[in-house]
């Protein structure tokens, strides 16, 4: 369909039911539901639940076993909803050189699976979801994929309707960053974010911070108190993404005049924040090392030695923790995802930590992260990057279960 972005701003794009994002699908944990995948394009689909803990048939990946939905066909999905958090569902397709289609076209949502009981302390929930529209290849040598446009919720800075708020109010925001390759750095002015959890995992820390980091695929749940009235800008830090349409108007009750935007402080963003000291940690009885590494094209990525389809399968023992090393020995950083687990940090950087649970997590340059998995989901699972253009040239590998 072709959605408008802001006025006179229209894009041609891939969606689902007819909206951009896609809509709030809510879940209750341990609830089985049914969803009817109707593919109304010609090309083969497939709609990955991001964050869930279902089984390899539903999860959403062909290299999993999920059956592909054909063009003008349809198939019906059940699975029961876990764990509980902010999740979110999006294709996964490939695109390849196409920045039209996967990540970079409309097919993303928020997905919010509720817990059966304790609902959370707060007034008011605000999903915020970032995305990037008219990509283009930048003119050097490493093919980085650039954006003409930006939005957050579908619209560009002062386009659709404004967050509305009263004072004293404690606002919950998911925050998403459904970008095929960008990481941003969200502020609200004239306010503090208490980041209560990390890809839908409460931490083990909350902490206060000016600005919110997201790589593709992260989502941040993070609390503001509204004891500053007034219209506000929350948008992208960089000035040029924020001209360009990422942000979104914050309106207190009875408020007049026009958004304002008020540069945040210098921060940086760390995990390690969120946790808590690794104390005594018994060591795995299984260590996976993935060694990430460009090929000599500098395009193609390899994990061990091999891209994708020609990676090897690594492995797992079935009911253990198992400890995967991820060896970033590139020179850039890689925001990696495993499906249908959550992994804890043990070690970021050469940092022991513990206490922050992920699904996504960034592995920066020439740098070591692991983290330690409960191997409790059998079956094949996809491990990639999550920037979209790594994960289509050659960024990918199945994880096995060894009983």
């Amino acid at each position: 369909m072709t959605v408008e972005l802001g006025p006179k701003h229209m894009v041609k794009t891939t969606v689902y039911n007819d909206q951009v994002p896609g809509p709030l699908v809510r879940m209750t944990e341990g609830k089985r539901v049914t969803v009817d995948l109707v593919n109304e394009t010609v090309e083969p689909e497939m709609l990955h639940w991001h964050g869930f803990h279902i089984p390899p048939d539903v999860d959403g990946a062909h290299e999993e076993g999920t059956p592909m939905v054909m063009g003008y066909s349809r198939r019906r999905f059940e699975f029961t909803p876990g764990p509980t958090g902010t999740r979110w569902y999006h294709t996964h397709a490939m695109a390849g050189h196409n920045l039209t289609k996967a990540g970079y076209s409309g097919q993303f949502g928020m997905a919010i699976i509720e817990p059966k009981s304790d609902p959370g302390r707060y007034d008011v929930e605000v999903p915020i979801i970032l995305h990037e529209w008219e990509g283009f290849f930048s003119a050097d040598m490493d093919m980085d994929v650039n954006y003409r446009t930006f939005t957050i919720n579908g619209k560009m800075l002062g386009a659709g309707e404004p967050i509305r708020v009263k004072a004293s109010h404690q606002v919950l925001f998911r925050v998403l960053n459904a970008s095929a390759t960008m990481q941003h750095r969200v502020a609200l002015s004239g306010h503090t974010f208490r980041v209560i959890a990390l890809d839908g995992n409460a931490v083990a820390s909350p902490q206060s911070v000016p600005v919110l980091d997201l790589a593709p695929g992260e989502r941040v749940d993070a609390i503001v108190e509204m004891k500053n009235p007034g219209i506000w800008v929350l948008g992208e830090e960089d000035e040029n993404q924020r001209n360009s349409g990422a942000g979104i108007v914050v309106e207190y009750s009875g408020a007049q005049g026009k958004p304002k935007w008020l540069a945040p402080p210098k921060h940086t963003w760390n995990y390690l924040s969120f946790g808590t000291d690794a104390g005594h940690r018994t060591e795995p009885e299984v260590v996976v090392p993935l060694i990430i590494e460009p090929r000599s094209d500098g395009n193609l990525w390899a994990i061990n030695g091999k891209s994708y389809p020609r990676t090897d399968p690594f492995y797992v023992r079935a009911g253990e923790i198992n400890r995967l090393v991820f060896d970033n020995r590139s020179h850039m950083g890689h925001p990696v995802h495993l499906h249908r687990h959550t992994f804890e940090l043990t070690n970021y950087a050469g940092t022991p930590t513990s206490g922050v649970f992920k699904d996504v997590v960034v592995v920066p340059a020439m740098s070591r992260v692991e983290v330690d998995l409960r191997a409790d989901q059998p079956g094949p699972s996809l491990f990639h990057c999550h920037q979209q253009f790594h994960m289509d040239f050659g960024f990918m590998a199945v994880m096995q279960y060894r009983t």
